[in-house]
């Protein structure tokens, strides 16, 4: 039976990705959002001549991103051909580790809750999950959580990402308790550590990305952006100019409010650190947490790019595939906010752009929502991991020897 269930998440994987790919193509009728392809393969000249982009305020990323940047001019065909096969073909890897994830729990739960998940929440984001290069990096950091049992191996997977596109770090907030949390965090910095030096002596301005990425304002669709969104309708007076590849605003009070995101991003870590101390561990713990802090990260973050919900979409749909994990009802409201998304960008971009209130309402009502499922998903996390809470209540024991942590 399980088989068969397999069989028909794929097959319904592969029925919701063809429309994507001839929305790519053109075949069906979709707004343009491949330009971001154009400006990898722009970069990836650059990088064939053996250093950075150091002078393009577009380039914000680490250095490990250089290899994504790469590698689809090593495919046969287009560099735009070989991008989005490489984009489809991590999003099938994400979608069979959620199976092989799930497969580890008894035949009675719903273990391919997670696949099923992941296979409706691409298309509600769009074509652009695959004209982006997010997608890379949630195929590596859910092959982090799916070795969660092995430490090393899974801080390294973590450290990886983080050196492709910094928010992987955040898997390190669930790593496993006592001398785990040592192995985890130790892996991923020897990972760091040795992907930044192997970077400096070969490529010069591996770190220059840093400077970029500390300019950064106030982006159109951020969460801290909403209190203008609003206040431009009551005679705020601001301006939206391209700056850093994307709309922000800038005017009076924007310093403020970027200050306010900070503090609050600062006060919500804070208040992570506060339950690692006192959480009892379970065996959800590694996958909750990242989804949850992630989603702080998000929506506390001065920029919000529609392709950030890839993020939160891959960590959910993990989430879904461990039987005691608190964030189910969480995964699933997010596939709602990936809707959201769409209709904003690339529908109504322009229309929210230019101040029309029925677009601006769509991307304060998503915003909202972002709100309302991150606060979710911190309470539930924070319940389910109580001390006082009863051993037993809601706690079954671990299927497999993958989730436990015992042994390894």
């Amino acid at each position: 039976m399980r088989r068969d269930g397999n069989g028909l998440v794929l097959l319904a994987w592969a029925g919701t990705r063809v429309p994507l790919l001839l929305m790519i193509s053109g075949a069906i009728s979709y707004p343009h959002v491949a330009g971001d392809v154009d400006l990898y393969e722009r970069w990836s000249r650059v990088l064939r001549e053996g250093h950075f982009p150091v002078h393009d305020v577009y380039w914000q990323y680490p250095p490990g991103a250089a290899l994504v940047m790469l590698a689809p001019g090593k495919l046969p065909g287009s560099y735009f051909t070989g991008f989005v096969a490489a984009s489809v073909l991590a999003d099938l890897v994400v979608c069979g580790l959620l199976l092989w994830m799930g497969r580890r729990q008894p035949a009675r739960d719903s273990s391919g809750a997670g696949a099923w998940v992941w296979v409706l929440a691409v298309p509600a984001l769009g074509p652009i999950s695959y004209v982006r290069f997010d997608m890379m990096v949630a195929a590596v950091a859910v092959a982090a959580l799916a070795v969660s049992a092995r430490p090393a191996l899974s801080g390294a997977l973590a450290g990886a990402g983080a050196m492709i596109k910094v928010w992987p770090v955040l898997l390190l907030v669930g790593a496993g308790p006592k001398g785990r949390t040592w192995r985890v965090v130790g892996a991923a910095f020897v990972c760091c550590l040795l992907t930044l030096a192997v970077f400096a002596a070969v490529m010069p301005g591996s770190l220059e990305f840093l400077k970029y990425q500390g300019g950064r304002g106030i982006q159109i669709e951020s969460v801290p952006s909403s209190v203008f969104t609003l206040a431009r309708h009551f005679g705020w007076e601001g301006a939206l100019p391209l700056r850093y590849g994307s709309r922000e605003y800038v005017g009076p009070g924007v310093e403020a409010v970027a200050l306010a995101a900070l503090l609050l991003s600062l006060a919500g870590f804070g208040l992570l650190l506060v339950w690692r101390l006192r959480a009892r561990w379970r065996p959800a713990v590694p996958y909750d947490a990242a989804l949850a802090a992630t989603l702080l990260m998000v929506v506390t973050s001065r920029v919000l790019s529609p392709q950030y919900l890839v993020w939160v979409l891959a960590l959910g749909a993990a989430c879904l595939t461990v039987r005691s994990s608190s964030q189910r009802a969480v995964a699933w409201c997010l596939v709602g906010c990936a809707a959201l998304t769409q209709v904003d960008f690339p529908f109504l971009y322009s229309e929210h752009f230019a101040g029309l209130w029925y677009a601006d309402l769509v991307v304060l009502g998503r915003n909202a929502f972002l709100v309302g499922v991150t606060v979710m998903s911190l309470r539930a996390l924070w319940v389910s991991t109580r001390p006082d809470r009863p051993a037993d209540e809601k706690q079954p024991a671990p299927a497999a020897p993958e989730v436990t942590y015992a042994g390894t």
